[in-house]
């Protein structure tokens, strides 16, 4: 057998296992309502995510129907999640689901691929919140 560089790989979900998903949704409640956007655009993106079973790339959607206030609605959230990160630290921050900086602890000595899905900007907001946590990775 040849010799490998990486002997395992752990594949860890991002999606509501490390990142609450769910309660990303009302970061992009708060920035539509601070955006300044007019109440009918706000209350159909509202109704878009509320009726998407918990799986919506707002990010996306917010690129094809609205593309002209996509960048400033997505630089409110980051806003107002950086607001969350410095007011808890991460272990307590309800953007992350129960005991996972512990879990990503764990992990620190492993190499670890983070899979994820939407569109690109949507994941990187994820990853994003990620780096942000207390756990120290060489690259994300």
């Amino acid at each position: 057998m040849p010799n490998s560089i990486i002997d395992h790989l752990l594949v860890v979900d991002v999606d509501r296992t490390i990142v609450d998903t769910t309660a990303l949704v009302p970061l992009w409640y708060f920035a539509l309502r601070d955006s300044g956007l007019e109440p009918s655009i706000i209350d159909t993106v509202q109704h878009e995510i509320a009726n998407s079973a918990g799986s919506f790339d707002v990010y996306s959607y917010m690129k094809q129907q609205y593309p002209d206030h996509v960048e400033k609605v997505a630089d409110l959230v980051a806003e107002h999640m950086a607001r969350l990160l410095e007011a808890a630290p991460p272990d307590n921050c309800n953007l992350f689901m129960p005991n996972a900086q512990k879990f990503l602890t764990s992990l620190v000595d492993h190499p670890v691929l983070f899979m994820t899905s939407g569109g690109i900007n949507w994941q990187e907001m994820k990853l994003n919140l990620i780096s942000q946590s207390q756990v120290e990775y060489a690259d994300i």
